[in-house]
């Protein structure tokens, strides 16, 4: 695929994936082709590569936040080795390893869904673009809002 086919394939996705509505939601089922097209987009355009899967995760913790006012592991799978599975979590896999949140050598016990809106949080410059934005203002209000209701 050409570097301009993989954004568009990552962009569109990212754009519109929206998470489950029922139940606890979870990043299953991605096409083979848009694992590639993120595979590829990391060493053509890692900053690309990093905010649409910043938006990607963000809109997943939102939609633990709206469901059920907490994170959520964002593992599909558990693993005895307590690491990110690249089949089974391939996106996961490669924010990872964009992002370096979690050492890949040390045992993993849990990875929050709320990742995405603490990477956010410290690194602002991905606040510039409008579809991070949004979702990290909605994120951050339903945070205060859940907070406010545990303390009264």
């Amino acid at each position: 695929m050409a570097q301009g086919t993989n954004l568009q394939v990552a962009k569109s996705f990212a754009e519109s994936y929206e998470p489950q509505k029922e139940g606890v939601a979870k990043l299953v089922d991605v096409p083979a082709h848009v694992v590639e097209a993120f595979t590829h987009l990391k060493a053509e355009d890692r900053s690309a590569c990093e905010k649409y899967l910043a938006l990607i995760f963000i809109k997943l913790y939102r939609a633990h936040l709206e469901c059920c006012n907490q994170s959520y592991e964002l593992r599909t799978r558990s693993s005895k080795r307590f690491d990110i599975d690249r089949a089974a979590d391939p996106l996961l896999f490669e924010f990872n390893s964009i992002t370096k949140m979690y050492d890949m050598d040390k045992p993993i016990e849990f990875i929050s869904s709320a990742m995405a809106y603490d990477w956010v949080k410290a690194h602002t410059y991905l606040r510039n673009d409008p579809a991070i934005k949004k979702e990290y203002v909605v994120v951050k209000k339903r945070k205060t809002e859940t907070r406010q209701v545990k303390f009264m």
